[in-house]
């Protein structure tokens, strides 16, 4: 048995819950992925702000991509820190603060 996260039937998440319910689910971002999955186009803005109004504990580090003529670009990929403590603490305001409902999956 799995047990998943689902966002609200009832509307479309805030751009931090999507983030939030993407980490919690055990994904990595950059900012590029974040504008084209979903739809943040100032992640570091994001991430700020979770780490800091919300108290998570997300972790960070650069990569490099070469961009416009060959030129490098610095920026960061974020995941959650996988304690149990901030798991809970993100799964918990999911579900109470943004209305994530929790769902029951059968084994295979």
């Amino acid at each position: 048995m799995i047990v998943s996260l689902v966002p609200p039937s009832n509307k479309e998440p805030v751009k931090i819950a999507r983030i939030l319910h993407f980490l919690y689910e055990g994904g990595s971002l950059n900012r590029f992925e974040a504008a084209s999955i979903l739809h943040d186009t100032c992640l570091n803005s994001t991430i700020s702000g979770i780490r800091n109004n919300l108290g998570i504990l997300v972790a960070g580090k650069t990569e490099s991509v070469k961009g416009y003529k060959g030129i490098s670009t610095i920026y960061n990929r974020y995941w959650l820190h996988r304690e149990q403590q901030n798991i809970d603490k993100v799964r918990e305001l999911l579900i109470n603060y943004f209305g994530y409902e929790e769902i029951t999956i059968p084994a295979a």
